[in-house]
């Protein structure tokens, strides 16, 4: 079976850690793997033999919500919500076009790229609301596309 484990986002990747130093130190037979996805927040994907075996392995594990019963997910649905993750079209985003900030202290404000560092994965923009010209790096998943300049 295939269950899907509601972690505290921040400590995702820990409380996977963890979990699989449990499994080990205390040799818990059936479990199979261990899946930890970004795009899947606030939660670890875990194969396992049974429900008894996950309760085992997640049980006093600091950050993982606990809930009287355990989420399941066949196979088919698994491959489902990974397929639509990783097709799912990401907006091209080019110098000129307007943006607007969604996380940040700037968030709400719309701004204009002026730069791309397509290694680190920033945008340089600057705000138009602002009442001074302050250029910003932002990351790529801090900014959605308002308005190509190709329009």
């Amino acid at each position: 079976m295939i269950y899907l484990i509601p972690v505290v986002v921040r400590d995702a990747h820990i409380i996977a850690k963890l979990i699989e130093k449990r499994i080990r130190d205390e040799r818990i037979e059936g479990v199979y793997s261990i899946y930890l996805d970004p795009k899947i927040r606030g939660y670890l994907v875990i194969e396992a033999k049974n429900d008894d075996v996950i309760k085992k392995a997640i049980a006093g594990v600091k950050g993982v919500k606990p809930r009287s019963e355990l989420l399941t997910i066949s196979e088919q649905e698994l491959d489902k919500i990974l397929n639509k993750l990783l097709n799912e079209e990401k907006e091209v985003i080019n110098v000129g076009d307007i943006v607007e900030i969604i996380r940040g202290p700037f968030a709400g404000e719309k701004a204009k790229v002026t730069a791309i560092s397509s290694d680190k994965n920033l945008y340089t923009v600057i705000p138009i609301d602002l009442p001074t010209i302050v250029p910003i790096d932002i990351p790529a998943k801090n900014i959605k596309l308002l308005k190509s300049s190709k329009e």
